[in-house]
């Protein structure tokens, strides 16, 4: 069977894309950084979702971390409804 692989080398510009797409809109990123880990999950799912994302996926976990600082540093003023709807 032929496997055709990804092209490792077009992989790298999306990354960086998507990287300063998400650095740009912090909070919008924060947002899918709960539902993609919070949301419906207990703390043990998240804890095993967050390493798996560090592990697989480290720049998601380098922007998760860049954006819950922008957030933390300059919260929106809905935080808490933030918080409540998607995490």
């Amino acid at each position: 069977m032929n496997r055709v692989w990804p092209n490792a080398g077009g992989m790298l510009p999306q990354i960086h894309a998507e990287s300063r797409s998400r650095r740009a809109d912090p909070v919008t990123f924060f947002k899918q950084f709960l539902n993609d880990i919070w949301k419906d999950s207990t703390p043990e799912e998240a804890d095993v979702l967050w390493r798996t994302k560090v592990d697989h996926y480290p720049w998601y976990a380098d922007d998760a971390l860049f954006c819950l600082t922008e957030v933390i540093a300059n919260p929106p003023d809905d935080l808490i409804a933030i918080l409540h709807q998607h995490g």
